[in-house]
């Protein structure tokens, strides 16, 4: 991926993959790493892949040199190894050797097929380590466990196949909608956003795959080795959107109230600001200036592959290929119909803004148009769920220093409603206000959930139906309909 230093490490000679992992659970202590979730988001997250691919291709080259057969071929292919991804807009499911094999065969040193523990299924700690509950009771990584840490696998495949739709309508959304780097990085409670940014979809693919374990909680997630798969998708994200959007580099914003252990607290940040813990030379870190285009770190994904990276037309032109992709999927059997003679169509989005430590842990906010049934382990199969956001936070926020620090930070998301209202409101064609506004009125519902109890809790949150007016398809207006503060 790299010859270049990161973490004091190189290509040859890579920082442990503990202590990259020990870079998210930096901030639960005090002045730690929190700019993983602040302005440079994606930014900050392309080095932070980089130590990893170096470790894993270290490791790899270092392997290959034990084979007695074929050993040149095995060397060549360590050599060639880059960090894989799961494109979770296209499918939501992943593989079976990613959620479901707990053996795997490969070809031992000698050229024999062998059963080896799958890898990718979850990470065995090689020691007691000082995690918060429930983690702590765990000698794994688990996905949706349950009181007694067994993994309710056929719950996980539910809720991500269910969850395709929301992913996509998001993916495409801010592919789509989004020109500035603000709305598309990070969460933010700036007025003009109108859709998730890429760091709320990040978040929601967290909690979905977590559910109760380990991927729902920032702690501890990077302990999950489908964390890397996921992230390495939210890259290759950055890379689509970078390329369509020629020029548009990060924007000035402001540190939290924390700090970092390099960067005082409220300094404004921008291109500049050092991206550590991460090193480009023995003095200085890198910046998001230096590394927004992946050719820095000499690699690309399969989308621009026999293009030239240089060519910014090109570049452009084959991620807007991804993106309409993405589209052909989502409206390929698409229940959208417009009248031939309507000149507007309207899409209902519900933005939700909360206390992001509201709860101590991560939580969710659930939204209905119709009746909510009492019993909430039916809430997201009922016909009535529209879509669900996750509020990914730590779950260890008493310890956190800077949680602490930011308890009144606001969080904002949105869930589009358009696809359910076409179910529920066929009659309203082009969704115009005059039919949605008074359904809305009657049958919008919303519910927060403990993600660690499944148990529905009350919280500070403002939401608001937002009615963006498309114009011979073009965005014209944002307003607000409905505003309901609890």
């Amino acid at each position: 991926m790299t010859h270049s230093s990161v973490l004091g490490g190189s290509m040859v000679n890579p920082t442990p993959y503990g202590t990259a992992l020990l870079v998210y659970l930096l901030p639960e202590s005090g002045n730690g790493v929190d700019i993983t979730h602040m302005d440079p988001f994606c930014s900050w997250h392309r080095p932070y892949l980089m130590v990893i691919e170096q470790t894993i291709q270290k490791h790899a080259i270092a392997i290959a040199t034990q084979f007695t057969v074929d050993k040149e071929a095995w060397q060549k292919v360590a050599v060639d190894l880059r960090q894989p991804y799961w494109d979770w807009t296209a499918n939501s499911l992943p593989p079976d050797v990613v959620i479901r094999d707990e053996h795997v065969t490969i070809t031992d040193f000698k050229g024999q097929k062998v059963q080896v523990v799958n890898p990718l299924i979850r990470y065995r700690f090689k020691s007691t380590l000082p995690f918060h509950t429930p983690f702590e009771k765990w000698h794994t990584t688990l996905r949706h466990p349950d009181a007694t840490g067994k993994e309710k696998i056929d719950e996980l495949v539910r809720i991500l196949e269910n969850a395709q739709t929301q992913i996509r309508d998001d993916t495409v959304a801010l592919l789509s909608w989004i020109h500035d780097w603000a709305q598309f990085s990070n969460h933010t409670d700036d007025d003009n956003s109108i859709t998730n940014s890429l760091e709320a979809i990040h978040d929601y693919i967290h909690v979905e795959v977590g559910g109760e374990g380990h991927m729902a909680d920032t702690g501890v997630a990077a302990f999950d080795p489908i964390f890397f798969l996921h992230h390495c998708n939210v890259d290759r994200l950055f890379s689509l959107w970078a390329a369509m959007k020629p020029g548009k580099g990060v924007t000035t914003g402001k540190n939290d109230q924390g700090g970092t252990f390099t960067l005082a607290p409220l300094v404004p940040l921008d291109e500049n600001t050092d991206l550590s813990p991460f090193w480009d030379s023995q003095n200085t870190f890198w910046c998001s200036k230096n590394i927004f285009n992946t050719q820095t770190f000499r690699y690309t994904y399969p989308d621009f592959v026999n293009v030239n990276q240089d060519d910014h037309v090109a570049t452009k032109a084959a991620a807007e290929r991804v993106t309409s992709g993405y589209v052909d999927r989502y409206f390929a059997k698409s229940i959208f119909t417009v009248q031939p003679d309507a000149k507007k169509l309207w899409n209902w989005t519900v933005r939700i803004r909360t206390k992001k430590f509201e709860l101590g842990r991560s939580f969710s906010m659930l939204i209905f148009l119709g009746n909510v049934p009492a019993e909430t382990s039916v809430w997201r199969m009922c016909s009535s769920f529209v879509g669900v956001h996750h509020v990914f936070t730590n779950s260890a926020a008493g310890r956190c220093a800077n949680c602490q620090a930011n308890a009144d930070m606001i969080h904002e998301g949105f869930i589009h409603m358009n696809r359910h209202l076409c179910v529920t409101l066929p009659e309203a064609v082009t969704f115009d206000p005059r039919v949605v506004e008074p359904y809305l009125t009657e049958k919008l519902h919303w519910r927060t959930i403990d993600i660690c109890s499944s148990s529905p809790f009350c919280v500070w949150l403002v939401f608001v139906v937002l009615v963006i007016d498309y114009v011979l398809s073009r965005l014209a207006d944002v307003r607000s309909m409905l505003t309901c503060l609890r």
